[in-house]
């Protein structure tokens, strides 16, 4: 039986978004991205102030503040779990400090034992070509990750909508996201978890999509 909480972490491009959505349907368990709720919020039509302010950094690639974070994915956490479903969590632990207050977070809440991290494993230079060629959907934002198995698609498998190339989605964009969030920065992240007694697994985000996804299932 999986962990109830699975931590998807891996470079930009490395494909923690389409292998969450593609376990969680498995197991049943809710996808929660901190980028999806970030644009959730960005396009409703009442939206703090503060958090606005916030939000519109994600447009230039500038990474929203934590509270912010903290703020938006604790809150379905824990709605999910106590609704006895478990959580894949994409793309929410980006910095040191974040892994600090997620695990005090699910200290407090007496969640660590069913916590597990997965390292989806890409080198930087193999992330900037996955980036560049990756597309969204017009309609409902759906991420069509670029792959050998859907390099020809040009409407979103999910409701049919235009799939477009995303304006942050350009070399020099690419390359500032991973400075603060490639491989070599998410290391000490990695680190600290192992150290503080929470199991790390890894796979080669390299294979193709199903392959990956056969991979995390056996580790977890």
């Amino acid at each position: 039986m999986a962990n109830k909480i699975l931590v998807f972490m891996g470079p930009p491009g490395s494909g923690k978004g389409t292998q969450a959505k593609r376990l969680g349907a498995f197991l049943n368990f809710q996808h929660i991205s901190s980028g999806d709720l970030v644009r959730r919020l960005l396009a409703g039509d009442t939206v703090d102030p503060e958090e606005k302010k916030e939000v519109e950094k994600s447009r230039q690639g500038i990474l929203v503040a934590d509270w912010l974070i903290y703020k938006l994915v604790f809150k379905e956490i824990e709605k999910k779990l106590l609704s006895g479903r478990g959580v894949i969590l994409d793309g929410v632990i980006r910095n040191l400090e974040q892994a600090k207050e997620f695990f005090k977070f699910f200290t407090e809440k007496k969640w660590l034992e069913e916590v597990k991290i997965v390292w989806i494993a890409l080198s930087d230079a193999e992330a900037v070509e996955r980036l560049i060629k990756r597309r969204v959907c017009v309609k409902c934002n759906e991420i069509a990750a670029y792959s050998l198995e859907t390099k020809d698609l040009s409407v979103c498998p999910k409701c049919g909508g235009e799939l477009i190339i995303r304006p942050d989605d350009n070399v020099a964009t690419l390359k500032k996201r991973l400075e603060i969030q490639g491989t070599a920065a998410q290391q000490p992240i990695l680190e600290f978890f192992r150290n503080s007694g929470v199991p790390v697994v890894e796979v080669d985000g390299r294979s193709a999509i199903e392959k990956v996804l056969e991979d995390i299932k056996q580790v977890i």
